[in-house]
């Protein structure tokens, strides 16, 4: 059996990138291949700010490289796992014809809001209303 080959990409935040690192570490730990992709400063602050979507070509030039690798310790990637604000990785996903999971990072009380969201807009407690409405 081909041994499982996992690419991670965060969103270039301190916090989201501490977190899928303890991701990688513990997929790596269970015997996955992981591909961390990560800076050349923060890939030159995600190419100087165009947006997570400038990195679609150059994402998709390393999912090629790693495909074809001579290097034979380095399998074919079977997924990837990015950060869910980097939707250009749903499409090179499709392209490759892998799985894409998105992670989504967040703490506890951003996850709780998002949560109970429609509950305090049902009951018109957002969005918040000024004096003249």
């Amino acid at each position: 059996m081909a041994k499982i080959h996992v690419v991670c990409i965060p969103f270039p935040l301190q916090s989201h990138i501490t977190s899928m690192m303890k991701l990688a570490k513990i997929l790596h730990f269970r015997g996955v291949h992981i591909t961390f992709v990560n800076t050349e400063f923060n890939h030159q602050r995600l190419l100087n700010s165009r947006g997570p979507d400038s990195l679609k070509e150059p994402f998709k030039n390393l999912i090629n490289k790693l495909n074809n690798s001579e290097d034979s310790n380095i399998p074919p990637v079977s997924s990837i796992i990015s950060d869910g604000s980097l939707s250009f990785t749903l499409q090179a996903a499709k392209d490759f014809g892998i799985p894409d999971m998105l992670y989504w990072p967040i703490s506890f009380c951003a996850f709780v809001a998002l949560l109970y969201f429609p509950q305090l807009v049902q009951r018109g407690l957002v969005p918040l209303k000024g004096k003249q409405n």
